[in-house]
């Protein structure tokens, strides 16, 4: 069974294609197979997938999130629906014959006075800062016009005569034969506890000593709120003074909890080198999107924790003490200069795009998907 609607498929690049799916094999069979056809690509292209590809529900799930409804492209008149926040899908190309759709939210716009092109339609010259969730600029900040921007329209209904997949709290529009391999699959696991991992939270946290070890941390958490986060300390320049560092958890009561310890007014946490922790940014599961991101990145670190071995002396400082007074004073300098260089950041992006605008290549980059 063929579905003729054309949806949009996140691929294992990251980028976004036109597809069309297809259902191979009978409802009542063991195996079914679903087919996802890319649009303008050859059937040696196609990708396949079974319900035995599948060990958790978890797994399903995200399956299902890698489709939604066809974006749209942002007309010059609609630019103002573009605000700070949007996650939207954006062009990009590493060469002038590949371009790709990876998801990016929103920035910081800059807004300019409209022009008017020779034929009298109206041109948007606002500049727009992404920040990538995928593909080769995830985590980083660069500048784009309108004409590469497209709306996500993932609330959005795909056919009137299409079903919402079952057993879902939200609005997600998916095809049909992705619910009903997703609903073999949920049959298959009734009788079974698969685990799996669950939602995911995230706590990013700043000016942390260089060398920290992640069992110190660890060890500390533990014997200060007997919970035992997932500790990743990340590698830095060594020009750079300190660290960033990331606790992973997959208990919403246990992430509250930590978040309670570690901003918390009454008392500050600070290592042997007088550096006081800052919370820069918590991400849970209801921002799905985000944190499954940063989960990969700080997926990749694990090796690099094998080789931190040293012990470094972590305490809690309280309110009324010395030692509190100094650490809130070294706490507000340092998140005076992280906002300072946020913010450094963000005008060169705006700057190279300035600069790429008026001297672009000579390239011609659609948004348009192709639907026939």
């Amino acid at each position: 069974m063929s579905l003729e609607s054309v949806l949009e498929f996140r691929a294992g690049d990251g980028a976004w294609y036109s597809v069309r799916v297809e259902l191979e094999g009978e409802e009542d069979e063991e195996e079914e197979l679903l087919r996802v056809k890319y649009v303008g690509f050859t059937e040696e292209e196609d990708n396949k997938f079974r319900a035995s590809d599948f060990k958790s529900r978890t797994e399903v799930e995200k399956f299902k999130d890698r489709f939604r409804a066809v974006s749209v492209q942002v007309q010059d008149s609609d630019c103002s629906k573009v605000v700070t926040g949007n996650r939207v899908c954006a062009s990009y190309s590493e060469r002038d014959d590949d371009v790709r759709f990876y998801d990016a939210f929103v920035d910081a716009v800059e807004r300019r006075e409209h022009a008017r092109k020779q034929d009298g339609e109206e041109e948007c010259t606002c500049i727009f800062i992404l920040s990538w969730l995928h593909g080769p600029n995830v985590g980083n900040l660069t500048t784009t016009s309108i004409e590469n921007i497209c709306q996500v329209q993932s609330s959005a209904p795909i056919d009137p005569k299409e079903k919402r997949c079952a057993k879902r709290t939200v609005t997600k529009i998916c095809p049909p034969e992705v619910g009903r391999i997703a609903s073999h699959l949920e049959r298959t696991m009734q009788d079974t506890d698969l685990g799996g991992v669950g939602s995911q939270y995230v706590v990013l946290l700043e000016n942390l000593d260089k060398g920290l070890s992640p069992l110190s941390v660890a060890e500390f958490i533990h014997r200060e709120t007997s919970i035992s986060p997932q500790v990743y300390v990340f590698p830095n320049l060594t020009s750079e003074p300190s660290t960033q560092g990331a606790l992973v958890l997959d208990c919403e009561k246990k992430f509250q909890k930590l978040s309670d310890f570690l901003d918390n007014s009454n008392h500050i946490i600070m290592s042997s080198r007088e550096r006081p922790w800052v919370i820069i940014e918590t991400m849970s599961g209801h921002n799905a999107l985000r944190a499954s991101t940063w989960i990969q990145t700080l997926n990749s670190q694990r090796m690099l924790q094998q080789g931190s071995i040293g012990r470094n002396k972590l305490k809690v400082v309280h309110f009324g003490s010395e030692e509190y007074e100094r650490a809130r004073l070294l706490k507000d300098l340092f998140v005076e200069f992280f906002n300072h260089q946020k913010g450094l950041q963000k005008r060169l992006a705006l700057d190279v795009g300035k600069i790429m605008l008026q001297h672009p290549r000579k390239c011609s980059v659609s948004c348009s998907y192709d639907s026939d």
